[in-house]
């Protein structure tokens, strides 16, 4: 019998994220160190010799069982494919130019036929591409791809979820335990409670309350240490992140029509392996302008350098999920740090009213939590990382809410 944990996270990430349907075509994305966990008999896998037990041995592969079972469940199509960064890695470094930029059209084929793409995120070595020079080109040539899958998104013709699945090299960068990682998933995706999916449901409800202020909005302007930036939101649409695309969630979205002024990133950026210390980032007219860093510039430029549109902002997104409270330098996470606000370098979601296009998507997130403000047309929202206005995510202790 699985861990109860891996059935709730199998039944959010298939029911309440991917809304899977009797019929739907679903694609199912994995590392194969995944697929090569499967057939266990057991629900709690010990692999001593990884850095401490967990549920998935370190491979995902019960993650990956538990998933593949809800969607079958539901009535869908299943089909697993392997994506893997090591095989990137060897591409990257043996391929020629023209294979580094040549999409497979089997790619190409499966997110333009689709109904459901389930991502299920796993990292053996995070810092596996930080030397490799041509992941901007790599990532260029996919502007197209990335651009089209977004637009079905957009258009309701495509639901995708992006989930991550405990793994020992994101435990490693997190210096906890798999096991000690497993549970900060498992509490970041509220799957400690009984109904995680009515969690869920209640920061849906309160990001309603949110983006019906916000909506009426023009400028919001955040200030930390270093920090005073000017986003310009009139007209454009927000996007709840209540356990949607991804899981664990908890963000509010918009995509900027104009950025201004200076920011600060106390926190290490990291990005397809590389991390970056210390980065402070000026904009005019939507687009850095300015770029410094004081660990890893060199790096920072070459992203800023994948296209004519990694310099602008894609996405602005608002943290809401106060069950995690502690950095890890794992944006998929820390990007939803309840007091944290983030910019996304790159593409845009168009669904926000933003068709910034680019093979990159940078998510840099600014903590708020010590000397922070949200202003929102001259209104303070935020202070320290809390929301002033009452029934907005983190306030009352509201189930699914509190910081424990």
């Amino acid at each position: 019998m699985r861990d109860v944990m891996v059935d709730r996270f199998a039944r959010v990430v298939v029911e309440h994220c991917a809304r899977v349907r009797p019929g739907d075509l679903v694609s199912i994305l994995v590392d194969p160190d995944a697929l090569g966990m499967c057939g266990s008999p057991f629900g709690m896998v010990r692999d001593f010799g990884s850095g401490g037990g967990g549920r998935g041995g370190g491979g995902g592969g019960v993650w990956l069982e538990g998933v593949y079972e809800a969607v079958v469940r539901a009535g869908g199509h299943a089909a697993v494919d392997a994506r893997c960064e090591r095989l990137l890695e060897i591409l990257l470094s043996v391929g020629s130019d023209e294979q580094v930029r040549t999409v497979s059209p089997l790619e190409v084929f499966r997110l333009r036929t689709c109904d459901v793409l389930i991502v299920l995120r796993t990292q053996r070595n995070t810092r596996s591409l930080t030397r490799l020079s041509r992941l901007g080109m790599y990532q260029s040539a996919r502007r197209e791809v990335m651009g089209a899958s977004l637009a079905r998104g957009a258009r309701g013709e495509m639901r995708y979820v992006l989930a991550e699945v405990p793994s020992v090299g994101a435990a490693q960068e997190a210096e906890m335990s798999l096991a000690e990682y497993e549970e900060w998933c498992c509490r970041a995706g509220f799957l400690e409670d009984a109904d995680p999916v009515s969690s869920w449901g209640e920061l849906a409800r309160r990001h309603e309350r949110m983006i019906e202020y916000l909506s009426g909005r023009r400028e919001l302007r955040f200030v930390a240490p270093g920090t005073d930036l000017y986003i310009d939101v009139g007209g454009r649409t927000w996007v709840s992140g209540a356990g949607g695309e991804n899981f664990p969630d908890g963000e509010v979205f918009t995509g900027p029509a104009d950025v201004r002024g200076v920011v600060e990133f106390g926190f290490p950026q990291g990005y397809r392996g590389g991390v970056v210390g210390g980065i402070r980032l000026e904009f005019s007219g939507g687009r850095v302008c300015d770029a410094r860093a004081a660990h890893n510039e060199a790096y920072l430029m070459r992203m800023l350098e994948t296209d004519e549109g990694a310099r602008t902002v894609g996405e602005l997104g608002i943290g809401t999920n106060y069950r995690i409270g502690e950095y890890i330098n794992n944006a998929f996470f820390d990007e939803k740090i309840g007091g944290t606000f983030h910019v996304a370098l790159g593409a845009g979601y168009p669904q926000t009213g933003n068709t910034n296009q680019s093979g990159l998507h940078w998510d840099l997130v600014c903590d708020l939590r010590r000397g922070g403000e949200i202003w929102a047309d001259g209104e303070l929202i935020q202070k320290d990382g809390r929301f002033l206005r009452e029934g907005w995510p983190g306030g009352g202790g509201a189930k699914g809410q509190g910081a424990r």
